[in-house]
């Protein structure tokens, strides 16, 4: 054995407990800026006021949905084409009590998408709707 060889270790390996890629937590720069004040954190900015019935942007709050509610939403796949799913709400999905985009509920028959609208009881609007009719498989 050669002195200062480590024990027939490279140098590189005689460090223990580093874990891998490196120095540990204490030379991460990034994350020490953060808690020593150096950069600070970009803070949301609150949601905009629920709007009143009828008007356009209650989907994307929380507190407008509620399951066994009916809904319009877009699928993850149908987002480019806009097309639209209707169905019955029984999982809300998304936790924050508002997203731009519309909450993403979890329909009756195992379909995932973001609420775009209401379905208003009497008002026929099926032009770029789909009904799914299939069962949800588990």
């Amino acid at each position: 054995m050669i002195a200062g060889d480590g024990g027939g270790r490279s140098s590189k390996s005689g460090r223990r407990g580093r874990g891998r890629g490196g120095r540990g937590r204490g030379n991460n720069n990034s994350y020490n800026r953060c808690r020593q004040g150096g950069r600070k954190r970009r803070t949301r900015s609150p949601p905009p006021p629920i709007p009143s019935l009828g008007q356009a942007g209650r989907e994307c709050h929380r507190s407008c949905i509620n399951a066994g509610i009916d809904v319009y939403i877009v699928k993850k796949e149908d987002q480019r084409s806009g097309k639209e799913t209707i169905g019955t709400v029984s999982r809300l999905l998304t936790k924050s009590a508002y997203h731009p985009r519309g909450i993403k509920v979890m329909l009756d028959n195992g379909i995932v998408g973001r609420v775009t609208r209401f379905i208003v009881k009497g008002a026929e609007d099926t032009e770029n709707v789909q009904q799914e009719s299939k069962q949800y498989e588990s």
